[in-house]
This record gives C-alpha cells, structure tokens and sequence, in this order.
C-alpha cells in the first residue's frame, strides 16, 4: 500500500494507493527542520517496526496528480 498526505494550502488530506480517504485533516504548525521516519525526539517513542521505502517530494502548489504521482 502507498501512503500520501497532502499538504495543500494547509488542508492536509490522507491518500492510500492513489484514492483520498481523509480530507481537512488538522495541519499544525509547518513543518521541521529536522524530519524523522520512525521516531519522535532522539531516544524517544522508537518504532521497532519494519519500514520498507519511504519516499518524500515536494509539489509546486496545484502540481500533485494523484493519478499521476502515485
């Protein structure tokens, strides 16, 4: 399954393998300078998970094509 959320205009939406399934979702803040798959702070909540790809891009406003992008 592919996982995308959306942050446009600060509507944040969920997709899932190129379909919405979440709209208007709260959008705090915006954004880190660090970014962190997995994890919160340095030694803090670890995933003790298995992560098989992450993928992380940046649109111009109005570019995100799920159809497309997926």
């Amino acid at each position: 399954d592919a996982l995308a959320l959306v942050n446009s205009r600060g509507v944040l939406s969920a997709w899932v393998d190129g379909k919405r399934v979440a709209n208007r979702l709260p959008a705090v803040g915006g954004g880190a300078d660090n970014f962190s798959i997995g994890a919160t702070a340095p030694g803090k909540e670890a995933f003790r998970g298995w992560i098989a790809e992450v993928r992380y891009a940046t649109f111009k406003p109005g570019d995100f094509d799920p159809a497309a992008d997926f």
